[in-house]
């Protein structure tokens, strides 16, 4: 069993609180699916093969194979949110560049100087690796 579909199973079988309401990560298990993570537009998961996805609804109805920054966007948070999958991590290579959005950092602050955003630190487009291939 990859390391991957053991994850999918053991969230699958964790108990929930009483009175849980089912959210995306729950809907994305049931099609046996791990999440990654969602911005604003999309949710993103990798099937137990590892491969990494997306989909605009919770429902997994239409399902997006990822490629080139965004593939490795996917693959570089699910190292982080599960440590068990820190192989996935994907490895730089002679032929890649700085984030041209980050300069490296992986993240950006948001919200310096305006009142109406709370201050904090976004992860970048490049998934948090610094650099894009």
């Amino acid at each position: 069993m990859t390391a991957v579909r053991s994850l999918i199973v053991e969230l699958q079988s964790a108990p929930r609180a009483p009175g849980h309401f089912p959210n995306w990560l729950d809907k994305t298990l049931h099609v046996n699916l791990l999440p990654v993570y969602s911005d604003w537009q999309l949710l993103y998961a990798l099937t137990p093969d590892g491969e990494p996805l997306s989909s605009d609804s919770d429902t997994w109805t239409t399902r997006t194979p990822l490629a080139g920054v965004e593939r490795n966007a996917v693959l570089a948070q699910a190292s982080t949110r599960y440590p068990s999958l820190a192989h996935l991590r994907p490895e730089r290579s002679a032929t890649s560049s700085l984030c041209p959005y980050c300069r490296g950092t992986g993240s950006f602050d948001v919200g310096q100087g305006d009142p109406t955003i709370s201050p904090g630190r976004v992860i970048c487009s490049c998934g948090g690796l610094g650099w894009v291939p």
